[in-house]
């Protein structure tokens, strides 16, 4: 007797492999749909930050050149009583603003990362300031319109003279009617206290004329200011003044 060959026709092989493929194709679209709506689920649930425990382990203040470090602790050491995530972030803004208040900085930058190191704790984060301290010489020139005239103002600034936020400011305007006024000012805070001290002390010479009536008048001066921030942001200020001519 002779032998017999089967052979699986081209068709039946061509079938068996479309549905194979469609099958893969479902499987792929099904996976993709479940992956797609755990994100989308994932994204609806929002994290409660007060619930993240959290404590700062460190603090950094990268960029200091002239300003010294008692002033700057000063600022910071609040964020070493956070409690949690939220309290962290909070806290980290507030001292933000403590730094652009002593007029020493530009720009200021927070970067909140993991404790990495021996010494670092399982709930512990890292804070860090980046800094750009002002040059110690800044100025510019500006216009004003008031009393009927207007003026050209002259200003220059030495900021953070001796590295805790001590400054020098001259002021000088010229008006339209040959009005004149020039300032110079003395900036010392005194950071390290609770009510935030900053004290200015200030010399003028004002001049005005006033030509229909032939009549001039020149002031000058001495003034002496207090002004006291006691939540070292800004939000609440007391101010003592004291002015003298001669």
């Amino acid at each position: 007797m002779g032998t017999v060959h089967a052979k699986e026709s081209n068709m039946s092989r061509n079938i068996n492999e479309t549905s194979s493929n469609n099958t893969e194709k479902q499987n792929f679209r099904k996976n993709n749909s479940e992956k797609m709506n755990l994100f989308e689920k994932r994204k609806e649930e929002p994290i409660d930050l007060h619930s993240v425990k959290a404590r700062v382990d460190r603090i950094h203040v990268d960029g200091l050149i002239r300003t010294k470090d008692d002033i700057i602790k000063a600022q910071v050491i609040e964020l070493f009583k956070a409690q949690d995530f939220y309290d962290v972030v909070l806290r980290a803004y507030k001292v933000r603003e403590k730094l652009q208040g002593l007029g020493c900085f530009g720009n200021i930058g927070i970067y909140i990362d993991t404790s990495q190191g021996p010494r670092a704790t399982p709930e512990g984060v890292e804070v860090t300031f980046m800094v750009r301290e002002i040059r110690r010489l800044t100025g510019g020139i500006s216009t004003m319109v008031g009393n009927n005239e207007g003026s050209v103002i002259v200003h220059a600034k030495a900021p953070n003279l001796f590295g805790r936020g001590e400054r020098l400011q001259m002021e000088y305007s010229y008006g339209s009617k040959s009005s004149t006024n020039i300032s110079i000012s003395a900036v010392k805070p005194f950071i390290d206290n609770w009510r935030h001290t900053v004290l200015t002390g200030s010399v003028f010479n004002t001049s005005n004329r006033f030509p229909w009536s032939g009549f001039s008048q020149c002031d000058k001066g001495f003034l002496l200011d207090i002004g006291l921030n006691p939540d070292g942001a800004g939000t609440l200020k007391h101010n003592l003044q004291y002015e003298s001519y001669i």
